[in-house]
């Protein structure tokens, strides 16, 4: 159902075909493999294509992960991981860390990294994506 949502809601919006609909999963939501699977498995027909917004290490969603690939091996394949994981602190550009988000412990495609949130000056997050992602972002 969530799926077929964001599809409608993408193509209502004009949204091209070949962005990433990301899964906003955060630390706390409770989903497990066959929600993954599911996501993957409608968005990824519909020529969207299928991500999580997620933490790799704390919560369900890194065990949940690494189930669905052992599954659906195509899960590691054809999804994209944001990943919330570590979070050091918002900086600016010119002082921003390294690209080095948590990752699941199997196949994964982690091509963005949220390392901050809410800064005090000015409440936006920090972000650092691989060059990767760009085509599919909108």
């Amino acid at each position: 159902m969530f799926a077929r949502n964001a599809i409608y809601h993408a193509k209502r919006l004009g949204i091209p075909k070949e962005t990433v609909l990301f899964a906003n999963i955060e630390d706390f939501f409770n989903i497990d493999a066959n929600w993954l699977i599911a996501w993957k498995n409608t968005i990824y027909p519909s020529g969207y294509r299928a991500g999580f917004y997620a933490n790799p290490a704390n919560g369900e969603f890194g065990k949940a992960y690494c189930e669905a690939v052992n599954t659906d091996k195509q899960v590691g394949i054809q999804t994209i991981i944001w990943s919330s994981w570590p979070r050091p602190g918002t900086t600016k550009r010119t002082a921003a860390p390294q690209f080095n988000p948590s990752k699941p412990n199997c196949s994964s495609n982690i091509w963005a990294w949220q390392y901050g949130r809410d800064a005090k000056e000015c409440a936006v997050d920090t972000n650092l994506a691989d060059t990767r992602l760009l085509k599919y972002l909108y």
